[in-house]
């Protein structure tokens, strides 16, 4: 039981720390690609539309040599830096910021407000459906991860929830009533964080109407 919490308490931080760091990296690549105007802008977010076509498996080995070489294997943070940034964040958050009047931008800076300012204190407070959309994927995928953790760990010590069952179904196949726990253990937080954030989902997919360029 004990080693179970151990495992819930890893997913639980691999997942806190890469929601608050793909937030933090999708607004501020969001913003740069929506209010700041700078030679070949839209043929960066061309290409942050074209890691979106990429399957993930295609860069399990890089991100393990680099993991490798910076001594992070069997590390919580081996886990949390691969995936620190969102292409589907900056996607959905550039096509809100966008949207918004220009005039919204035009005010603020005749009052001397900064970009960074206008980013926190306007910008963000509005497009809180989209960071909980990008939250609840970022959590999703944190929490079913399973070839990315099984790769880069070894030990229980950073192991998330989803390796540990795979292996109790490997070591018990046959005790069903374990296995059934166990998955019921590991499904039900997913189910219970969708059904309360359903209703930002929808609002922020709806926010991000249309490719702009």
């Amino acid at each position: 039981m004990y080693q179970w919490l151990d495992y819930f308490r890893n997913t639980i931080l691999i997942a806190v720390f890469t929601i608050l760091i793909s937030l933090v990296t999708s607004m501020l690549a969001a913003y740069a690609l929506s209010f700041i105007k700078f030679r070949g802008r839209n043929f960066v977010f061309t290409l942050v539309l074209l890691v979106m076509m990429i399957p993930g498996e295609t860069q399990l080995i890089p991100n393990f040599v680099i993991m490798a070489k910076l001594g992070l294997v069997d590390t919580i943070a081996a886990q949390v830096l691969p995936y620190g940034a969102s292409a589907f964040g900056i996607f959905l958050l550039r096509q809100f910021f966008l949207s918004l009047p220009k005039d919204y931008w035009e005010a603020a800076r005749v009052d001397g407000c900064g970009h960074l300012r206008f980013l926190w204190s306007i910008a963000v407070p509005m497009c809180r459906p989209i960071l909980f959309t990008i939250a609840l994927y970022s959590f999703i995928g944190c929490w079913n991860s399973l070839i990315w953790p099984l790769m880069v760990t070894q030990s229980p010590k950073a192991q998330p929830i989803e390796v540990a069952l795979a292996t109790f179904l490997t070591s018990n196949s046959a005790d069903w009533q374990g296995l059934s726990a166990a998955a019921i253990f590991t499904t039900l937080p997913v189910v219970i964080v969708y059904i309360l954030l359903q209703k930002h989902i929808i609002r922020g997919i709806s926010r991000g109407d249309g490719i702009r360029f």
